[in-house]
């Protein structure tokens, strides 16, 4: 598996302009050493990146719309 082992779940991870870079570059490398470099760059820098709150707020219960808070 490519993720770090300690990510059992879905996370959403703090994208570095380096981060961003690599991923625009390996949508356009071709297969070969550069792109095996770019991969496991891409790699090291995502177990490195921060984490962030994956929960969305529930919609208000006083002067909220009761019908969204009951389909919540």
């Amino acid at each position: 598996a490519v993720a770090p082992p300690d990510w059992a779940n879905s996370r959403m991870f703090a994208v570095s302009p380096l981060l961003r870079e690599l991923f625009l570059a390996l949508e356009h490398a071709d297969a070969g050493p550069r792109e095996e470099h770019l991969s496991a760059l891409m790699l090291l820098e995502v177990a490195q990146a921060g984490t962030e709150p994956l929960g969305v707020p529930l919609p208000r219960t006083e002067g909220g719309d009761k019908r969204l808070r009951a389909l919540c």
